[in-house]
């Protein structure tokens, strides 16, 4: 844990110092499908710049490895927040009262945006209508139960 985080606190120079928008995403054993999950933010096409802020809760599967690597690899995109224990969802809130951009969003590890479009239509939509204080999509839930009549 230690050295994990002396290598990711050398990457914040990277940072800017504003970000539109945070672009939370959340991980627990998510090796299997958190590359797919980043690319689909990292692929945005947008005049916005944006922050990815990467909250795991003490992965033991690998996906901590994985999320180094992106780290490294987008030290100016990427910001992970490694918990030394588990804190089972917990450190979520903490991370929300701590953003520091106008906008931000959310996605699980396991999930991951249809359209590289989706930060530039959200942010001109929310900009255009100052009233509004929150926007959604269109979802499609695929379950990987197919007899629920189990639980």
């Amino acid at each position: 844990y230690n050295n994990r985080q002396k290598i990711l606190n050398k990457y914040s120079k990277y940072r800017k110092k504003h970000y539109d928008i945070t672009c939370f995403v959340v991980t627990y054993n998510h090796k299997n499908t958190i590359e797919k999950c980043l690319e689909s933010i990292l692929c945005q096409k947008t005049k916005y710049s944006y922050l990815i802020k990467v909250l795991d809760d003490k992965s033991t599967d690998g996906t901590i490895d994985i999320l180094m690597k992106y780290a490294e690899k987008y030290p100016e995109k990427i910001e992970l927040l490694i918990q030394k224990n588990n804190t089972h969802g917990m450190h979520i809130s903490a991370a929300l009262r701590n953003i520091n951009t106008e906008y931000w969003s959310a996605v699980d590890g396991d999930d991951y945006w249809c359209d590289e479009n989706k930060i530039e239509k959200m942010l001109d939509y929310m900009n255009d209508n100052k009233n509004i204080v929150m926007c959604t999509h269109d979802i499609l839930y695929k379950s990987i139960v197919s007899d629920f009549s189990k639980f």
